[in-house]
């Protein structure tokens, strides 16, 4: 194993002010001799007697009891990419909902999706907590947790969002992935029209979300998918309620989906902007007037129960 000789916090915090500034207090406080590692795959680790703190070189932080005080370096232990109970969970819950098996207001019963999904009642509360957090479930006084009805207004303030992230999205893929675009785009648009023809809802949904992923990462910032990705289980939901029942609206998005990958293709960064913002327009405006129009019908179906009585 790697050593050197042991150098003082302060020199090392001095080498590495931004691998190791905000774990300064901790390490102060432990008063430890430490040493730099150098090697962008080897964990940089200060163990005392009772503790190791860890930050590898993608900045994951780890902390586990150890031995007696001295400094090593060693790999870090991969962190599996495969999903938990909890993760597989909530994919079937968000499927669910988004395909209308699950509708606005139905109460979520943690046994009976224990039964359904064929595992314990912890794994489901897991679920469900994260939901709430997302915005697809909520409680309803009397009843426990339920679907929540979609909201119109919030969807039109995501759909604002989007539209200007997916517009930067498509113009920079266009500067910058106009290649990959062209040897890898195509297939996922076949992919995506096979599906608007045949699949189940939720394959094109995930159809969707992968074009829409695929975007992302030609355009090289992945900032834009992290400052999507909390809200795709609300806009898979929103998704479902445009595509269902709507065999057209299938055709449609994979043709608008079409033309913005063939804008890219051509490097032409205005137009894949400009198409690509007018497809989630489209969209939006399209899911915020089904969603009025259902509401308006909701409420004169109550007024005329209560003039009934």
């Amino acid at each position: 194993m790697y050593r050197r000789p042991h150098r003082a916090l302060s020199s090392l915090f001095a080498a590495e002010p931004l691998r190791f500034g905000v774990f300064d207090a901790a390490f102060a406080k432990i008063g430890l001799a430490a040493a730099l590692i150098p090697a962008s795959d080897i964990a940089f680790r200060i163990q005392n007697s009772y503790t190791e703190f860890g930050c590898n070189a993608n900045g994951i932080f780890a902390v586990h009891h150890f031995g007696p005080g001295v400094l090593t370096g060693e790999p870090m232990r991969p962190i599996s990419s495969q999903p938990t109970l909890v993760d597989q969970v909530v994919e079937a819950i968000v499927s669910e909902i988004a395909d209308g098996t699950l509708a606005s207001n139905a109460r979520l019963i943690q046994d009976e999706l224990a039964r359904a999904y064929g595992v314990s009642r912890q794994p489901v509360q897991q679920a469900l907590l994260l939901l709430r957090n997302h915005g697809l479930v909520r409680e309803a006084p009397g009843r426990g947790l339920i679907v929540s009805p979609l909201d119109v207004e919030f969807v039109r303030n995501l759909y604002q969002i989007r539209t200007m992230l997916d517009g930067l999205a498509a113009r920079m893929a266009a500067q910058k992935g106009a290649e990959r675009a062209r040897k890898e785009g195509w297939e996922r648009v076949a992919r995506g029209f096979s599906a608007a023809e045949g699949g189940s809802l939720t394959e094109q949904i995930i159809a969707d979300m992968e074009f829409h992923a695929f975007v992302g990462e030609l355009s090289g910032n992945p900032l834009i998918g992290e400052t999507t990705r909390a809200h795709w289980p609300y806009l898979r939901r929103v998704m479902g309620e445009v595509l269902r029942g709507d065999e057209g609206m299938r055709r449609a998005v994979w043709n608008e989906h079409a033309a913005i990958l063939d804008a890219i293709i051509a490097s032409d960064g205005d137009r894949a902007d400009k198409l690509s913002q007018e497809h989630v327009s489209r969209t939006a405006d399209l899911t915020v007037a089904r969603l009025k129009s259902r509401d308006e019908a909701s409420r004169e179906e109550r007024r005329r129960f209560v003039r009934s009585r």
